[in-house]
């Protein structure tokens, strides 16, 4: 039932060396998943299964591979449930020449005051495209969410770009 995930998702089935592709996919989708659920204010998240399994061969599934080593998704995990998270108010992942990027911190604990710096970067280089830089963000007490105004980047190309979320306390 599973056969057609990697179309379905990514466009393709993907091959058998391509293992570290189907790592980082299944890694990036957890991410965005677990985000979006912290969003909205679940508690956790079901994995289907955790170690080893008949399905350790797709996207989806385990955590840990066969031999008890933890795939990319397992510290992806770790991650997500950090205390801190920043990231987009939404789990796109294409944006088009109009978007704009909607960043947000989630909060878990006490009251803060952070700067969050959104970095666009070129996939290729790494080099630095736009940058925007949100300074004495105020993060109430609790689970929250806080939603910071909307920019558009300087994008004036095509291209495959890498958005990183930095949080610093101020």
């Amino acid at each position: 039932y599973e056969w057609e995930y990697d179309e379905g998702s990514i466009g393709r089935k993907l091959q058998y060396n391509e293992w570290r592709e189907s790592q980082a996919w299944q890694a990036f989708s957890s991410y965005e998943a677990i985000k979006k659920l912290r969003q909205i204010d679940y508690d956790g998240f079901s994995w289907c299964c955790l170690h080893g399994g008949a399905n350790a061969g797709t996207y989806q599934k385990p955590a840990m591979d066969f031999t008890g080593h933890a795939k990319l998704v397992f510290h992806i995990h770790k991650t997500v449930y950090q205390p801190l998270l920043a990231g987009s108010n939404n789990v796109d992942i294409v944006y088009g020449p109009d978007d704009k990027i909607t960043p947000m911190v989630l909060n878990l604990g006490k009251k803060r005051t952070v700067k969050l710096s959104v970095v666009v970067k070129d996939k290729f280089n790494g080099q630095e495209i736009d940058k925007k830089v949100y300074k004495n963000v105020i993060l109430p007490e609790g689970r929250t969410v806080t939603e910071l105004a909307a920019f558009k980047p300087k994008i004036d190309k095509e291209g495959l770009f890498f958005i990183e979320y930095i949080v610093d306390n101020n």
